[in-house]
């Protein structure tokens, strides 16, 4: 009984220590079309700009008054609006730098897909 005892724990660990051969093979799979989304144009809503200088400032809140309802006005510095203007410049580059990024990558992925597309016609 005791020689029993002894060897089933033995055994155990003999059986965890034995290894089997696993064998991993490689699966190609077609890599899925790239296909970005189609963003909407961006519509913009348009801007009124009014020049007020001193000269004109009453005759233009005048108007304002009473085109609006309302004498409030937003007005910006000539380096405030320099500023605005780089700051749309800036906009329009990096939005046109997406572009072409987006448009290399739908190109690499078009050329892929069609060379895999000729691989696989060759192949048959």
């Amino acid at each position: 009984m005791k020689k029993t005892l002894f060897l089933l724990p033995l055994l155990l660990v003999a059986a965890c220590g034995s290894s089997s051969t696993v064998v991993t093979r490689p699966v190609l799979q077609e890599r899925a079309p790239f296909v970005p989304p189609v963003v909407a144009p961006a519509q913009q809503q348009p801007l009124e700009w009014v020049v007020v200088t001193r000269d004109n400032s009453q005759q233009k809140f005048s108007d304002l008054e009473n085109r609006t309802g309302s004498s409030t006005m937003f007005a910006l510095s000539p380096q405030g609006y320099q500023n605005l203007s780089l700051n749309v410049a800036e906009l329009r580059r990096y939005i046109e730098q997406q572009n072409a990024v987006i448009t290399a990558m739908r190109k690499y992925y078009e050329e892929q897909n069609s060379n895999q597309n000729s691989n696989n016609k060759d192949n048959k």
